[in-house]
């Protein structure tokens, strides 16, 4: 490992120690205090149930596994990246789509601090070195087809409810109930993860470096985001009854599902070594 590499590791895990202070302070008065969101109830409870995830999954993900990768281990280190991109996709959505709050200086905080980590871990990334590490047996065209599948599925379902708003000239059903001038998880999912998701599964199915680095990462971010979607839906539920459970087991089934894949593809790296 040379030296800039250790440096730049060493600045993102000391970004990261800030990060935890702030998100966790934001995520513990979050769940703790729901009175301090201002928004209407079922978004005010989804809020809550994302800072829940971040607060008891999400956050003890990055500290072990920032501590383990320092040490030498390439699979915490995908964790590292992977947790990492899923605290930034939420605290855009903290940032931009909760009703402004005491907490938005840690929102903003925990943005900016969450960005700085990854850019900071992510320019390490050696592609052919993390693809080097991984034996014939990883089923790349499994995962690779599994990361399509699930990009295809998710812009679908985002575009069916945003194509009749733009014939109607009206907002999308998800909007109603809201304050929200648009959904940032429709601008974060259509505009950058399922993109990546996209790339990054026909990368790996042709056993490109880069298929290895961006799909790594992106299995750990979608199994917390499953965790995070069937908490935040049930959190709104308790918060407005009149908001449906659904979509709870769907992503409880997600998450489990996404689970063979990241399993798969940590079981498959070559042992480690520092």
């Amino acid at each position: 490992m040379s030296n800039n590499t250790r440096a730049s590791d060493a600045l993102a895990a000391r970004l990261c120690v800030a990060l935890a202070i702030v998100q966790g302070a934001a995520a513990a008065i979050g769940v703790a205090m729901p009175g301090i969101f201002k928004d209407p109830p079922a978004w005010a409870g989804n809020a809550r149930g994302t800072a829940a995830v971040i607060l008891f999954v999400a956050l003890p993900w990055l500290v072990l596994s920032s501590r383990r990768a320092l040490r030498g281990s390439s699979r915490a280190r995908v964790v590292w990246l992977g947790t990492l991109g899923y605290l930034v996709y939420n605290a855009v959505i903290f940032a931009f789509g909760v009703t402004f709050n005491r907490l938005f200086p840690l929102y903003v905080a925990a943005l900016g601090l969450s960005v700085w980590s990854l850019a900071a871990l992510a320019v390490n990334v050696d592609p052919r070195a993390l693809a080097a590490q991984f034996d014939d047996r990883l089923p790349a065209r499994s995962i690779g087809a599994y990361l399509v599948a699930i990009a295809l599925a998710f812009a679908v379902l985002w575009l069916a409810g945003i194509v009749p708003a733009l014939r109607a000239n009206g907002m999308p059903l998800a909007l109603e109930g809201t304050t929200l001038p648009t959904n940032p998880v429709y601008v974060l999912d259509l505009a950058f993860a399922l993109p990546l998701a996209a790339l990054g599964g026909v990368w790996l199915w042709r056993r490109r470096p880069w298929g290895y680095a961006i799909s790594g990462p992106l299995l750990v971010m979608l199994t917390i985001e499953g965790i995070s979607v069937a908490a935040d839906q049930t959190f709104g539920h308790v918060a407005d009854p009149a908001q449906p459970l659904t979509a709870v087991p769907v992503f409880v089934g997600l998450t489990i599902v996404a689970l063979v894949p990241t399993l798969a593809y940590m079981r498959h790296m070559k042992p480690e070594s520092s």
